[in-house]
């Protein structure tokens, strides 16, 4: 039977004019359950830590300078809530299959996540702003989907993001930048329940910078539609062989262009990048 949970209030300080109350937390009780995170209006940084909660505060922002424009103008109050609100309320729903914490808009623009390093951690983002980032370091496996215009994945065994498509909204100059990888070709685990790994970049204007090393244990299965692919790894590319072609459609749909392989390693799990009209830039992991 699920459970419906709604977390009053909490908030988060910054200086001597912020209160001092806690972070929201709940205990992720199984490693292999999935948590789920609908984000909106916001950007975040999600980080592994060495402990079994997970842990959401408002980060406050930097002091915003006065516009040139506005020299020798006075400032009109709009009522509303102060910057010293930082509010957040989650909601949270807890089943045999999932935890999920949607956190509607508030008084912030950042949140700091905090999730077991073996979390299975899923994103999606609603109505993010321009500018807006999404940051993921030390997880086991991270899902990202929506609307953001930056993405930084590191230190993670597991990653899918798709961001930006047609359907969500369009932002150009955006980055999705992969990096630090620990590859393995095990299936990830959900639930107890083995399921097949494949890692994914998909997006539409954003460019995508993926690091690897040259002996890193991945198939690099790659098209960038309308753009150019570089590289300054020691593997040449080949066109790919008609299984990474059914398992591009497979996963992205459509008729790719230009479908090529980069094999790592002597090859392991494929990493599939499909990026419309953004550049790809393979490099090497410094």
């Amino acid at each position: 039977m699920k459970k419906i949970i709604l977390i009053i209030l909490f908030t988060s300080s910054y200086g001597a004019g912020f209160a001092q109350t806690p972070p929201f937390r709940v205990r992720l009780y199984h490693e292999t359950e999935p948590v789920y995170f609908t984000l909106e209006q916001t950007s975040a940084d999600i980080e592994g830590y060495d402990g079994d909660e997970i842990i959401v505060e408002a980060v406050p922002s930097p002091p915003e300078s006065i516009p040139a424009a506005a020299a020798g103008l006075k400032q009109i109050a709009v009522p509303g809530n102060t910057k010293e609100d930082l509010n957040i309320r989650p909601r949270m729903q807890d089943d045999n299959a999932a935890m999920r914490i949607s956190i509607p808009p508030g008084n912030y623009r950042h949140l700091l996540i905090k999730v077991p390093r073996t979390a299975l951690v899923f994103v999606h983002i609603l109505n993010n702003y321009v500018d807006g980032n999404i940051k993921a370091t030390n997880v086991n496996s991270i899902q990202i989907e929506g609307i953001v215009q930056f993405v930084d994945v590191s230190n993670v065994t597991n990653f899918v993001i798709e961001v930006g498509e047609n359907w969500r909204g369009m932002r150009g100059n955006g980055k999705v930048t992969v990096s630090n990888i620990r590859w393995t070709d095990a299936p990830v685990i959900v639930n107890d329940a083995s399921k097949h790994r494949t890692c994914i970049i998909q997006t539409n204007n954003s460019d995508v910078v993926l690091s690897v090393a040259d002996d890193s244990k991945t198939n690099i299965v790659f098209s960038s539609m309308y753009s150019q692919t570089y590289t300054n790894l020691n593997t040449d590319a080949i066109n790919s062989p008609e299984s990474d072609v059914r398992e591009f459609k497979r996963i992205l749909g459509g008729t790719p262009l230009r479908l090529q392989t980069l094999k790592l390693g002597g090859g392991g799990v494929n990493t599939i990048i499909g990026s419309t009209y953004g550049n790809v830039f393979i490099k090497k992991q410094e």
